[in-house]
């Protein structure tokens, strides 16, 4: 196993538990993640095929949701993410994730094995590489109007290049969506849509583990004093449609204020991740970019 979080648990495939009494069992296929009923004999020679380069991702229960809605929102957001880096070719398609149906229930995606990374030993080049491969993911995502919601080092991999993983917690920058379906994430704008008023000491709380968790020291309280500001002067609807492209970039600037400890790291990046929380990621890969030309 090589990891165990709040919501699901990711090893090889022969580590699965399988339920027991097998009376359904569904590979969810294709760019579109269409669910489909399959034979035990596929299922059979599913498990008999080389999984040597993927690993898989099994989901479970937590206190705000349940096993398959998590499953459902990460197949949502690999719809949003299309890369070779997620699904198993077999028989033809692709299969990104699996529901089996016995005494339990088990609900699982598919992904290739990749390699964890720490940026506080990267080279300088590759620590460039680094921020610009997951700006250029958020630049695209913003596109479609969706927000990764949980960006922390723990979800992110590097494959060929530099990924975003774990995608059960993606969601539309829609308002009302964000309240009817109790999303959360690293801001206080998440925060604020789900605790109120009760939103800061919540927020600082959580706030806690994530710079223990990134080594950031002061980027929170910018982060805090920006937010607060904001909720003064405008409605929290109104907030969020003023910052709703900045929220993914600004939880990424917790992991590169982080990085100030890196040596490798120059001093002349230092006041562009200061102020990331107030970009969108367009706007910051820009900024970035224009920065490595001088």
């Amino acid at each position: 196993m090589y990891g165990v979080g709040m919501k699901g648990k990711v090893m090889d495939v022969e580590d699965l538990t399988i339920p027991t009494n097998l009376r359904a069992m569904y590979f969810y296929v294709g760019d579109d993640m269409v669910k489909t009923q399959i034979s035990s004999s596929i299922w059979k020679t599913f498990l008999r095929m080389d999984h040597t380069d993927y690993v898989v991702k099994e989901f479970m229960e937590s206190y705000l949701h349940t096993k398959k809605t998590y499953f459902m929102r990460e197949l949502e957001g690999f719809k949003h993410t299309l890369n070779d880096m997620i699904g198993i070719p077999f028989q033809g398609t692709i299969v990104y994730g699996v529901e089996l149906i016995g005494e339990e229930t088990c609900y699982f995606v598919i992904h290739r094995k990749c390699t964890i990374m720490d940026p506080l030993t990267m080279t300088f080049p590759e620590w460039k590489r680094f921020v610009i491969d997951i700006l250029s993911q958020l630049v695209e995502l913003q596109k479609r109007n969706i927000a990764h919601g949980d960006i922390k080092l723990d979800n992110i991999m590097k494959c060929k290049k530099y990924q975003l993983i774990d995608w059960e917690n993606s969601r539309h920058l829609d308002y009302d969506e964000l309240i009817s379906k109790r999303y959360l994430g690293l801001s206080p704008m998440y925060f604020q849509i789900l605790y109120g008023y009760a939103w800061y000491p919540a927020f600082s709380i959580a706030l806690i583990k994530y710079n223990k968790e990134t080594g950031s020291i002061d980027y929170g309280n910018r982060v805090i004093a920006y937010f607060s500001e904001l909720f003064q002067k405008y409605t929290p609807r109104e907030v969020f449609e003023k910052t709703k492209y900045t929220l993914d970039v600004a939880t990424f600037g917790f992991i590169l204020d982080g990085t100030k400890r890196n040596p490798s790291v120059p001093k002349r990046y230092h006041a562009f991740i200061n102020t990331m929380y107030k970009m969108n990621a367009k706007e910051a890969l820009a900024t970035f970019k224009k920065i490595n030309r001088v």
